[in-house]
């Protein structure tokens, strides 16, 4: 079995974390690919049977799986280079909150599962985000597997935006800016702006405004089959800023629409461990934020 084991190894406590993880899948006659960015940070330290060091657009190449050493923001990083390819990822949690991840560092017992077979794959569904001009032409896209948003940049102003679903107009918008999010992603941004947790096994996006001049502008919840359409009628700036997973970002004119559609790949993410959504929020998010 061939593995991507990705982390920074230049933080020392994840590369003594990931060089354990990687004895594991060498005693396991695992094959390792490892990016060639570390491989004068690991010189001495890994042997040269069945490890390569690869660049980056070799990574991914010909591996059944992909190990993620790191908090969400490294696992949503390797998710949109793994989710096109079909390829599973085990998170080891190596952050603050860790709430994708499947293993803390202390339970790497558990690898031994991994490399039996004897886990689940839960596929997580993600967003194509698309800029349409006036034209009904497709100027740039992206995907994103928490959530799309749509603001001013760095400027904190009301913007006007025009939301539709399946080419219904459904509301005029004035708010800091607007939230469409997956399941995935509504323990995230959207929670944070007030929208509501959103059980991952319902197939739906959530529409949330940031912070609405109008109070009553509640979150709407879509089924993920709809067409969402947000188009940019702010007469006073000249373009819109539209952000996928907190770090692509794409320019939205004046007179542009912002459409988000259910993304043709999903994030399949491994599961080991029997504790449900409910149980993993309790851990991850609500007793964390008692934490001093």
């Amino acid at each position: 079995m061939t593995i991507a084991l990705i982390t920074n190894f230049n933080i020392i406590h994840k590369k003594n974390a990931a060089l354990r993880v990687l004895d594991v899948l060498l005693k396991k006659c695992c094959c390792v690919h490892i990016l060639k960015i570390y491989e004068d940070v690991l010189k001495g330290r890994v042997p040269a049977e069945n490890v390569l060091f690869v660049p980056f657009e070799h990574l991914y190449e010909n591996v059944a799986m992909a190990i993620v050493l790191g908090g969400d923001g490294t696992i949503l990083e390797a998710a949109h280079h793994a989710a096109p390819l079909d390829i599973p990822i085990l998170g080891i949690n190596m952050g603050h909150v860790g709430y994708m991840a499947e293993l803390e560092t202390n339970e790497l017992n558990l690898l031994d599962d991994v490399l039996k077979g004897a886990y689940r794959v839960v596929e997580h569904d993600m967003l194509r985000a698309e800029i349409i001009d006036e034209k009904q032409n497709v100027v740039s896209s992206a995907v994103a597997l928490n959530d799309v948003t749509v603001g001013n940049g760095g400027v904190t102003r009301l913007v006007d935006l025009e939301l539709c679903k399946n080419g219904e107009k459904l509301a005029s918008v004035r708010a800091d800016g607007v939230i469409v999010s997956t399941p995935t992603g509504s323990t995230a941004y959207s929670l944070a702006a007030g929208g509501p947790v959103i059980d991952p096994d319902i197939p739906c996006f959530c529409f949330t405004p940031i912070c609405p001049q109008i109070p009553t502008l509640k979150p709407v919840v879509f089924s993920n089959s709809a067409v969402i359409a947000i188009k940019n009628v702010c007469v006073r700036e000249r373009h819109l800023i539209v952000t996928t997973d907190g770090k692509n970002n794409m320019e939205l004119l004046h007179g542009q629409t912002l459409r988000v559609t259910k993304a043709a790949v999903s994030l399949k993410l491994i599961r080991l461990k029997k504790s449900n959504f409910y149980e993993k929020m309790q851990e991850k998010i609500l007793n964390r934020s008692l934490m001093k």
